[in-house]
């Protein structure tokens, strides 16, 4: 059984640490855009337990899209109402993928030597993400930075060095006493050599250094690799959400 109230209050943190360039509020939902770069800021997502879709939600979310040259797009969370998923499905949505929140509590983590943690976001940091991302909608720095330069204080952004090369990237931001961890990605050659967990610990440490008492983060189910290491840090799954996109003979 998800904690509603919980689900309510990450989604809703969402919006200040993953910002979107353009957010519209209609009822519950939040219609959000930030050049496509990722699912959560261009995507249509509930705020409230027992959020409805109806026609006049279907049209607002496809004319904001259309607005912005881009499919559709809505996140199905446990604040959605029973049968959401349907009325997708009727009115022309796939299903895209899914992802689970985990959280935890901050306690006893360590910094490691070889991460390198900065305020903002520099053209280095930026360039070496969609350098290494594989999805071809997160190749480009300048849609990331639309959403990094939007980040609020305290925001920490973090690299791993490794025979003097940077090998890891990830973000993590702050609000509401609560850590979120975001764009953690290391080099495929460098895989498996504990960067990822580098990385996340010291954010980690960061963040219970900068006021936070709890963390979570979003990662595709399919992700099983990165789904053990959180876990091994102390993470739990909290609740899923799926992502159904506008099939192209709707748009």
């Amino acid at each position: 059984m998800n904690d509603l109230a919980l689900v309510g209050k990450l989604e809703r943190c969402l919006l200040h640490v993953w910002p979107s360039v353009e957010t519209e509020m209609h009822g519950a939902w939040a219609l959000r855009f930030a050049h496509g770069y990722s699912a959560r800021a261009n995507s249509a997502s509930a705020l409230s337990p027992d959020a409805m879709i109806d026609d006049a939600l279907l049209l607002r979310t496809k004319a904001f899209f259309d607005r912005h040259k881009l499919s559709a797009q809505f996140r199905i969370s446990p604040l959605a109402q029973s049968g959401s998923i349907n009325v997708l499905r009727s009115a022309g949505y796939a299903f895209k993928d899914e992802a689970v929140t985990m959280t935890a509590q901050l306690s006893g983590v360590e910094a490691h030597p070889a991460v390198a943690i900065a305020p903002i976001a520099d053209e280095a940091w930026l360039g070496g993400v969609a350098g290494l991302n594989e999805d071809v909608s997160k190749r480009q720095p300048d849609h990331l930075k639309s959403i990094t330069s939007r980040m609020k204080p305290p925001t920490a952004f973090a690299c791993v060095a490794h025979d003097g090369s940077t090998v890891g990237y990830a973000v993590c931001t702050i609000h509401d006493g609560w850590a979120e961890l975001g764009s953690v990605i290391v080099a495929p050659e460098a895989r498996g050599n504990g960067f990822g967990r580098a990385l996340v610990t010291s954010l980690l440490h960061w963040a219970g250094t900068n006021g936070a008492a709890n963390a979570f983060l979003q990662v595709d189910v399919e992700n099983a690799v990165a789904i053990a290491l959180y876990r091994s840090l102390g993470f739990a799954d909290c609740y899923r959400y799926s992502t159904w996109q506008i099939l192209p003979s709707t748009v």
